[in-house]
């Protein structure tokens, strides 16, 4: 029977991290592929950039944490949907009655595989919810390859099901830019998170022994709450619990103090100060230990920034050969791959590259797919 419903829960489209980006994005993408298919958008408050779709509904559900799931139940119940789909949350697939057919994405399996580097709660919510969200789901999409091989290799039951790829894309708002509202320095790599799975300390250790002294840091996140505290940089690997190798030297440490100078926290930025930030970057650094897929690499791209990202997880089947690759618990490499990107021939190959790399990704491409399976 052709789906001739599909309600998407888009409450997380309004956020600014990658689950919201990728909701808003999908469910975008899938409204101008299906307009003969009517979608009914369950959400807390109207998102204005879902205004203007004539074969979409917004739904306001009321009510607070389960309340508003228990609330969206019952509206289904009186007002059912052909297909449900889940971009972000697995509360309702898992408790949906059974003749509801739902599909969930699943974006990374972080809660089971890296539980001490995500939030008690939702850690406890996904533990939870997404066992009994896979038993009932109908269609699981995965955001990578390597998120579906971790999902196999958690939930065997998993390889019974029908499991698909829709991966990620760049938004269209990330773009080259020639703006220079920032104050920057002149000359600096740019890191993306402070979580500690983000491996920031691999990185300020790199820049220690590549002893730069133009050479600076800019981090799009809030500083470390003890970071005050630390006296000498190996400290704050210590902290991240990422780096493992041997004690600098003590003429490292002697100079920390002059070290703190290039290192700053830029807090939360905006799209435009991102697009920035990207464009004027030497390069993008992105030691990730864990990525469910890993958007910065590719927006760096799009911006012709040349990245260097972890040879772990989903990184590597994101950038193909348009980055380099390193291991990311070996500071010698990341260096050294910091030293040859500072080279302006070589940075320039890899911009280019880069460039082709994140046109592979569309989210018209994974909203077809989505759009095929469930129809």
């Amino acid at each position: 029977m052709t789906t001739k419903s599909i309600g998407i829960d888009i409450r997380a489209g309004t956020n600014k991290d990658g689950k919201g980006s990728y909701t808003l994005e999908i469910v975008k993408a899938l409204l101008k592929e299906a307009k003969n298919t009517k979608f009914l958008l369950f959400t807390k408050t109207p998102n204005p950039a879902l205004n203007d779709y004539e074969n979409a509904k917004q739904i306001c559900i009321h009510g607070w944490g389960p309340f508003w799931h228990l609330n969206l139940l019952s509206h289904i119940k009186k007002d059912p949907v052909d297909v449900f789909i889940a971009p972000a949350s697995y509360i309702y697939p898992a408790f949906a009655p059974l003749a509801q057919k739902t599909a969930i994405i699943v974006h990374d399996l972080i809660a089971f595989l890296h539980p001490k580097d995500h939030p008690f709660f939702p850690t406890f919510v996904e533990k939870f919810t997404l066992p009994k969200a896979i038993k009932k789901a109908k269609w699981i999409f995965c955001i990578s390859q390597n998120t579906l091989k971790d999902l196999h290799n958690l939930f065997p039951e998993t390889k019974k099901k029908q499991a698909l790829i829709a991966s990620p894309a760049v938004s269209q708002d990330i773009v080259y830019t020639k703006s220079q509202k920032m104050d920057l320095p002149e000359k600096f790599i740019f890191a993306v998170g402070t979580l500690p799975r983000k491996n920031l300390g691999l990185i300020v250790d790199a820049l220690k022994l590549l002893n730069d002294k133009d050479l600076h840091l800019c981090v799009a996140g809030l500083r470390p709450k003890n970071y005050e505290q630390l006296s000498h940089y190996e400290q704050l690997s210590h902290y991240e619990q990422l780096s493992h190798h041997e004690q600098l030297s003590q003429d490292t440490q002697n100079s920390a103090s002059a070290m703190a100078d290039k290192i700053h926290f830029l807090g939360k930025v905006s799209q435009s100060q991102l697009c920035e930030l990207y464009s004027r970057a030497k390069m993008l650094v992105f030691p990730s230990l864990y990525e469910g897929f890993g958007i910065p690499p590719l927006e760096a791209m799009v911006c012709g920034c040349p990245a260097i990202v972890s040879d772990t997880s989903s990184l590597p089947e994101v950038v193909g050969d348009s980055a380099i690759k390193v291991n990311p618990s070996n500071v010698d490499e990341l260096k050294d791959a910091i030293k040859t990107l500072l080279n302006k021939d070589i940075a320039l190959a890899y911009s280019r590259k880069g460039q082709k790399q994140a046109q592979v990704f569309s989210y018209q491409t994974s909203a077809k797919t989505i759009l095929k399976a469930v129809s």
